[in-house]
């Protein structure tokens, strides 16, 4: 009875290496005798998950996901700092971007600049654009592919800025696609990134990715659109 128990209990240990969950992965395996009344097996698996962060062995890509069975998958909450989401809703907390000449600027639901900073304190911005609810609609009307998808698919909204610095070349006032995106969970939760990019001469798409956006996400509206005091409410009745 011994030696069949240790064989069975190493036969499951080979099981779960071979998914990648070894001796630091939260998983207990215990063999044991079942009492007389139980006549149909001799021995039981018995598996527990450790309530515990997933290892660095464990996340794939820096994205959170668990290698394994499903079943033992550890649930990871976003962070959220009830502080910081008001300020960024409220157009108080800006996020910054770029590493090169020009850096940028996001203040969410007020505007999105370009600038350089001298060593001296003095600064260039150009105005890449501020947000206009009846423009966004216009655009959004007209670009149909912008909504967001439905809560089960959504991962991003856009919202568009317009009225930017008047551009050299086209004459025409700069503007934005701002793309909030979700950032799933791993080791790098807490990081926030931001990109800046120019498809077409002075209509730009600004990036922002953060985990602090995900539950925010979820929260806009038909248009994309992020409701403070809908989203406080709704943290009060939590």
């Amino acid at each position: 009875m011994e030696l069949e128990s240790e064989s069975l209990l190493l036969r499951h240990q080979n099981i779960l290496e071979s998914f990648g969950l070894g001796s630091d992965s939260g998983i207990q395996i215990e063999v044991r005798a079942l009492g007389p009344k139980d006549s149909e097996n001799l021995v039981t698996l018995l598996t527990t998950a450790k309530s515990r962060e997933p290892t660095e062995k464990q996340l794939e890509g820096g994205k959170g996901e668990v290698s394994g069975p499903p079943e033992i998958a550890p649930t990871v909450q976003y962070p959220v700092d009830e502080k910081l989401i008001e300020d960024f809703l409220k157009g108080d907390y800006c996020l910054y971007g770029g590493t090169g000449w020009w850096r940028y600027e996001f203040c969410y639901g007020k505007k999105v600049n370009q600038f350089h900073e001298e060593g001296d304190g003095t600064k260039t911005v150009i105005h890449l654009g501020s947000f206009n609810r009846e423009n966004h609609l216009k655009w959004l009307q007209d670009h149909t592919n912008k909504r967001p998808k439905p809560h089960s698919e959504r991962k991003q909204v856009s919202q568009y800025y317009t009225g930017g610095s008047v551009c050299d070349t086209t004459k025409k006032s700069r503007s934005v696609e701002v793309k909030l995106k979700c950032k799933e969970p791993g080791l790098t939760q807490n990081a926030i990134s931001l990109y800046l990019l120019e498809p077409h001469e002075c209509e730009y798409v600004l990036g922002v990715e953060a985990g602090f956006l995900c539950p925010l996400i979820q929260e806009a509206d038909e248009n994309g659109e992020i409701d403070l005091q809908n989203v406080l409410k709704k943290r009060v009745n939590l």
